[in-house]
This record gives structure tokens, sequence and C-alpha cells, in this order.
């Protein structure tokens, strides 16, 4: 298989990007039923990836099939709170990673989150975090393939 072009998510980007969040937000609403559907939550979810780049550092990639968007991924700074060793707190974290449903199977997701490594890895980082929701499977097994292990288990209870 040729190599897939990633490049920096550029302007040019924005609605095919702002389509894979809406497509990823319907997607999660399916396992855990509390997703906004509308175009424009999905708009401001690309925002709120935008903010934490400015704010803390961080890149958002895009993976190109014969010239169109195939799939995003934004990778942030973070730090670790002060009950971790200081060495440790330094780390990147996945925010968004989604691959449009047309370009699935075609190792896009590994392609990008490959490109999310290298650049944790540059920034002298301890670790590459990720989440997952409960009961994403498929999302689980991929990050599993790719080296990440549970770490945290983050539990909810609904009041409303």
């Amino acid at each position: 298989m040729p190599e897939l072009p990633i490049r920096s998510f550029e302007p040019q980007d924005r609605e095919a990007v702002i389509a894979l969040h809406w497509e990823l937000n319907r997607h999660e609403q399916t396992v855990s039923g509390d997703r906004a559907l509308e175009r424009e939550d999905a708009e401001a979810c690309l925002a709120d990836d935008e903010k934490q780049m400015a704010s803390r550092g961080g890149v958002a990639l895009v993976a190109l099939i014969d010239g169109a968007v195939a799939g995003y991924v934004c990778c942030v700074l973070t730090n670790g709170g002060p009950f971790l060793r200081a060495e440790l707190r330094r780390q990147a974290y996945v925010t968004t990673l989604v691959v449009g449903e047309p370009y699935r199977g075609r190792r896009v997701a590994a392609a990008l989150l490959g490109e999310a490594e290298r650049y944790a890895r540059g920034q002298g980082v301890a670790a590459l975090g990720v989440g997952v929701l409960a009961g994403n499977a498929g999302a689980e097994r991929l990050y599993q393939r790719f080296g990440f292990a549970p770490h945290a288990v983050e539990m909810v209870k609904r009041l409303r």
C-alpha cells in the first residue's frame, strides 16, 4: 500500500474536519447516548481542539486519500498533576481521532496515531494518552494494537 499523505490541518480543511467531528459525535451517540448531534456542535468540537492547541501547544493533522480528507487527529500537550513524579508530568494527549466511514479499514487511524506519537516524542514528553468511551470496543482494540494500555478508569454517575 502506498504511503498515506499526512499534513498539518489547514484552513481549507475546516469543512471536512467539521464533517468528521459530526460523524464522530453521531457514532459516539450510539455508544454513550449523550452526544450533541447538531452541526454547530461539531463546529464547537473543532473550536475546542483549536483552543486547546493555542493554550497548551499541540498539533492537528489530516490524512488524505485521493486528495480528500480521510481522517483527522488532534494531539495537545498536557501537564500531569503534582501526584506524578516531576519527570513524568509533561505528556501529550490525543483529544480527537476520527476516520471517515468510507476510509475505514485502510490504516488511516494507525497512520494518524503514528504521526501523533512522532510529534509527542519530538516534544520530549513522558507519555501519550488517549480516551475511549466505555463500550466503544473497536476504538479500544485499535488503541491496544497501537500499544496503549488501560491506565485509569473514569466513572460517571448520571444525576439527571
